[in-house]
């Protein structure tokens, strides 16, 4: 009921044809934000001898990164809900692209290490927000299509700065993110600040029975906020208290870690463990994989999501089972592989079957809160992910590597291949409770036909 609400409200106020064009900026902003977390990755060699620096400084280097994520994804849990939404991106842009030109034009490491944990931090804002405004004021049954647009737009950032790293110097890459970031910048003071608020109301469209319509839903949301008054603490508790919630967002984190060691490390893996240096076979190679495997991945989970009736299904959980099971499959025989072909094939099958994960584990994790907690329960997911999956993942891998990576170079990618079974307990463990719950609930609602 409040949903339906919600979007006939969004209807009136906010015309179709500007919410794709505010839905496309913010997706297409994701994507040219997320540049350096490709050129970085592709341009581990150079950034080593540059830097002067040995993998476990190379991974702390990541880690922070994720570190800023985390303090992030904690502070955007309540900023959210506490300021405007343009005001943040703006704010988040202006950082951002600072930020990004401390680390193009300092050479100092500690510096670098700031400017990376400052990049971090803004990062979630992209990450978050997205998926929530889709999802809040995205067009009825085009809204499961928008989260996979969403899902999408990312990876195929870091895709694009995998080929830029590639092409160019790094710093001529991020030089090149700079200047995209500040045409976005640009364009952002255009936007209506009511566009990217909680609420999108105008009396001005709408007729005297909607008014009365609305105002009584009006009346009756503040009274119930007087009545609640959420603060900041209950909000946190009572995403903590939700199991469906926290399963999957604990599964969403462990399916991260492998993929962001994958992601950071991948190009010193063919350098160290393969002996590939030709920069053109490993361009061919993951750019392949970059490229097709999350992108084709992504869009067959959003359409098995559509077939079985949105994430809102509990058949949504089944399949992310039955997904990330072949996911495992692919990459099981990864570490395995001794030439670029069985590994890209190997890897292209993890990452096809995983990516497909993405836009089922965020939409069931949003659909399970309340649409006042949907935006902190995304920050909520980017912290829990970003603590035990993303910030950890490089650093624990260039400690493993650094001890055995001369005798046993393969020895820390199997042990990356192998935490993936955590991911496939917690999915399964979801899908127990979510059929047990949705079955206990349509029991109740046969007792109150009955009579």
């Amino acid at each position: 009921m409040e949903n339906n609400i919600l979007e006939k409200e969004n209807e009136i106020t906010l015309p179709r044809y500007k919410r794709w064009i505010i839905f496309f900026y913010l997706i297409s902003l994701s994507l040219f934000e997320s540049l350096d977390q490709g050129i970085i990755p592709t341009s581990v060699r150079n950034i080593k001898i540059d830097l002067k620096i040995n993998d476990i400084q190379y991974g702390a280097f990541n880690s922070l990164f994720f570190f800023g994520k985390i303090l992030g994804s904690f502070s955007f849990i309540f900023l959210l809900n506490k300021l405007n939404r343009k005001l943040i991106l703006i704010i988040s842009l202006i950082i951002y692209g600072i930020s990004l030109f401390i680390f193009r034009f300092f050479s100092h490491i500690q510096t670098l290490y700031i400017s990376r944990t400052i990049i971090g931090f803004f990062d979630v804002f992209f990450i978050v927000y997205p998926p929530v405004w889709s999802d809040q004021y995205g067009i009825k049954n085009k809204k499961t299509l928008m989260m996979v647009l969403v899902q999408i737009f990312k990876p195929s950032g870091v895709m694009i700065g995998f080929i830029l790293g590639t092409i160019f110097n790094w710093k001529k890459a991020i030089d090149i993110q700079i200047i995209i970031l500040s045409i976005y910048l640009f364009f952002s003071f255009f936007f209506d600040k009511n566009y990217f608020s909680n609420k999108l109301f105008s009396k001005n469209k709408i007729n005297e029975d909607e008014i009365s319509k609305f105002s009584l839903i009006s009346s009756s949301s503040k009274n119930e906020k007087k009545i609640k008054k959420n603060n900041n603490q209950n909000i946190i508790i009572n995403l903590i208290s939700n199991p469906t919630f926290m399963i999957y967002v604990l599964a969403r984190a462990s399916l991260v870690f492998p993929l962001t060691i994958i992601q950071t490390w991948i190009i010193d893996y063919l350098e160290n463990a393969l002996k590939i240096t030709d920069k053109k076979i490993r361009l061919i190679s993951t750019g392949i994989i970059t490229s097709t495997g999350p992108t084709l991945g992504i869009l067959m989970g959003g359409f098995l999501l559509q077939k079985v009736g949105g994430y809102e299904n509990k058949k949504a959980s089944l399949i992310s089972v039955i997904l990330f099971s072949l996911s495992l499959i692919g990459c099981i025989f990864f570490p395995f592989c001794n030439n670029i072909i069985s590994l890209s094939i190997s890897l292209w099958i993890g990452f096809f079957f995983g990516s497909s994960l993405f836009p089922i584990l965020i939409g069931i994790i949003l659909s399970c809160n309340k649409n006042e907690f949907k935006a902190s329960a995304n920050s909520m997911t980017t912290f829990i992910s970003n603590v035990i999956g993303h910030m950890p993942a490089p650093y624990i891998y260039g400690v493993i590597n650094n001890k055995y990576g001369k005798d046993y170079p393969k020895f820390a990618m199997k042990c990356t291949v192998f935490s993936m079974f955590f991911c496939l307990i917690f999915l399964i463990f979801g899908m127990v409770f979510k059929y047990s719950v949705n079955d206990d609930l349509d029991n109740e609602k046969e007792m109150e036909i009955k009579e």
